[in-house]
């Protein structure tokens, strides 16, 4: 189990301040990891062979069409949380965000109620990528974290994390390891390289703001998370 010390802390908000993200590494241990990559992938298989009735269970989706066209999410809001596979895995990563988003500018806005916590599992296939965007057309102190759980030139091949530095302008590319969390705004434009072997699985959190509401079955994933 990997806590944040207030010394590694004080680096990663170094990190934010120098590069506008950061790199959380062994957040879950490899078997950690591992175990979490295996139940969430069972979730998705339960979910593709039976859809849950609206308002039941974690909300589903998948790409329609362009470059992430088959792109699937399996999103979980406020108590969902609970019925999480592996739930105290998640609320470590969750929290880890928390103790972070609190030390930045603008984190006295990001200490929503438990009602507002949105974790999503996505699943790029081979074959798969994400072009440059942001998950946000407005705000920008709130961030984002992404808890990588595939193996990097194990369970796929490509795939790499590209994040815009949002101080100098500069283009970084990362590729985690099973286990590691890449923490950013939602206002800072991101994309993932096409994935060439296998597939890439990660569970992404934020908050949702208060004006929205948990979206029906089928219903495009475009959060406003912070």
């Amino acid at each position: 189990m990997t806590d944040i010390y207030d010394s590694e802390l004080r680096e990663h908000i170094s990190s934010w301040e120098k590069r506008g993200f950061c790199v959380i590494r062994g957040l879950l241990s490899p078997r950690e990891a591992e175990e979490l990559r295996r139940s969430v992938q069972g979730e998705l298989d339960r979910t593709r062979a039976a859809a849950p009735p609206a308002g039941a269970g974690p909300v589903p989706y998948t790409e329609p069409d362009g470059k992430s066209a088959g792109v699937q999410f399996l999103t979980y809001v406020a108590e969902l949380h609970d019925a999480m596979p592996c739930a105290p895995l998640v609320r470590r990563f969750t929290a880890a965000r928390a103790r972070i988003a609190a030390q930045l500018p603008g984190g006295a806005a990001q200490r929503h109620s438990r009602a507002h916590l949105c974790t999503s599992v996505i699943c790029m296939p081979q074959g798969r990528s994400i072009d440059w965007h942001t998950d946000a057309e407005q705000g920008a102190p709130p961030l984002i974290a992404v808890l990588h759980l595939s193996r990097h030139g194990v369970d796929y091949e490509g795939g790499a994390f590209r994040v815009r530095d949002q101080v100098s302008g500069a283009e970084h590319e990362v590729t985690p390891s099973a286990g590691d969390a890449v923490l950013f705004p939602w206002d800072a434009r991101h994309a993932v390289t096409e994935v060439t072997r296998g597939q890439r699985l990660v569970l992404s959190s934020g908050w949702l703001q208060e004006k929205q509401e948990q979206p029906a079955l089928g219903e495009t994933q475009t959060w406003n998370v912070q």
